[in-house]
């Protein structure tokens, strides 16, 4: 599997590779060549040319490939996506009442400056910080640290609420780790955005918060006696469950903390874990909360076996499941919260270079305006430059030297391409 579609795979040799085609492996190790993305549509004559130069054949997927001309060539047409659900025989529940929206809750999204990275940055690596030491103290049989997670969970909930692109920036931006915290984090963000989107309070924000970047403490290896739950019965996640929820009351009397841990697991249709909760009876919070989880281990899966999808593909993914898993209108808000391309998204441009998400046009959110990071190889250049698409034409983005711009061809995955962008992201 690669990015949520059935890998169909045809060798196809050298000379009749075409424009549009995604290879996804070449006739030699990938290191013995200049291609830095492992896995590429092609969309620059410059690529298409050192193909044929260097290889005698090369492996084309068919479902990621683009335009009715390749799949002639091809003689295919596209895989369905794996996470089509039209013909699953899995349950599905629509909303019982409308979601209580209040777009005037906050303030309207503003564009992000370098100044707002620069503090949403220095807050993210303070909770990032102080979620480690809570978890390592957890780890070391010390408990929860109550005061730290809840200044780490609060201090995220500001930049959420003051600098929502910022966050989502670097959320993306973040290289991806196996530490579970960075993950909590993440998660966090994904939700904290969702939420502001609809309207939550700030009060209730903060609940949502604390719960996730808590929800997998149960999990760490702890000899403490604190930590003695009778599981004798219950699924490894039950346990799991319990565990979490022992440690957590140590530390918090909230009841919507404990409510969102014990059911963000539940699925709007009935079929979760641990008590089969049906629809609106799972707490909105813990709605939530399923969804931002969902969608980060989509972008950052901890097995390794499992590819990373792009954001696209993870909102897909998302959006098949309503009814199912999440709650459909719920779904729908929260891939309108991120956007098709959150800030942060890594995109091939059909000039083929690498391009970053820095802002969005409300009215062709389809043409953000884009950094671009990396040639056509995928090698990081000096000379970032600015392109906003939804105002470029072929005509006017040619520079000097410089292949013109017009639109997006895909984005990509946290796998095909290592960027560290964060040192340099403000």
């Amino acid at each position: 599997m690669r990015g949520g579609t059935e890998l169909k795979q045809i060798k196809v040799p050298a000379m009749h590779i075409a424009m549009g085609m995604y290879v996804s492996a070449l006739d030699r190790p990938w290191s013995e060549s200049p291609f830095l993305m492992q896995g590429f549509c092609v969309t620059s004559p410059k690529v298409l040319a050192k193909l044929q130069e260097l290889c005698e054949f090369v492996m084309v997927d068919s479902a990621n490939s683009i335009g009715t001309a390749v799949d002639q060539k091809l003689n295919t047409a596209p895989v369905a996506p794996k996470f089509d659900t039209s013909k699953s025989s899995e349950p599905i529940r629509k909303s019982t009442k409308p979601l209580d929206i209040n777009r005037e809750q906050y303030t309207r999204r503003p564009v992000m400056t370098t100044a707002d990275v620069a503090t949403a940055r220095q807050s993210y690596k303070n909770v990032q910080s102080s979620i480690g030491n809570v978890f390592k103290g957890v780890s070391a049989s010390s408990g929860v640290d109550s005061k730290s997670i809840e200044k780490a969970s609060n201090a995220l909930v500001n930049s959420a609420v003051h600098y929502p692109s910022a966050l989502s920036w670097l959320a993306l931006m973040q290289k991806r780790s196996d530490k579970v915290y960075n993950h909590a984090l993440r998660a966090s963000t994904w939700a904290l955005l969702c939420g502001r989107h609809i309207g939550i309070e700030e009060s209730e924000l903060k609940y949502l918060t604390l719960a996730i970047l808590l929800k997998d403490i149960g999990n760490l290896k702890s000899n403490s006696s604190k930590v003695k739950v009778n599981t004798e019965g219950m699924t490894r996640e039950e346990a799991a469950i319990a565990r979490t929820v022992n440690l957590v009351k140590q530390s918090t009397k909230s009841e919507k903390v404990i409510s969102i841990i014990e059911t963000y697991r539940e699925k709007f249709n009935g079929t979760g874990k641990p008590k089969g909760l049906l629809g609106e009876e799972i707490p909105l919070l813990a709605r939530i909360a399923s969804i931002a989880i969902a969608y980060d281990l989509l972008l950052n899966p901890v097995r390794p076996e499992r590819a990373a999808l792009s954001p696209s593909e993870a909102s897909r993914y998302i959006y098949a499941q309503r009814g199912r898993a999440f709650q459909d209108e719920l779904a729908v808000q929260f891939i309108e919260a991120l956007g098709t391309y959150p800030l942060g998204t890594l995109l091939q441009l059909d000039s083929g270079e690498i391009g970053v998400v820095v802002d969005h046009d409300e009215k062709a959110r389809l043409k953000p305006t884009i950094m671009v990071v990396a040639d056509e190889f995928g090698k990081p250049i000096e000379d970032w430059r600015i392109v906003k698409l939804s105002q470029t034409t072929e005509s006017d983005s040619k520079e000097a030297g410089k292949p013109a711009i017009t639109k997006v061809m895909r984005d990509l995955s946290a796998d095909n391409l290592d960027l560290d962008m964060q040192k340099n992201s403000g």
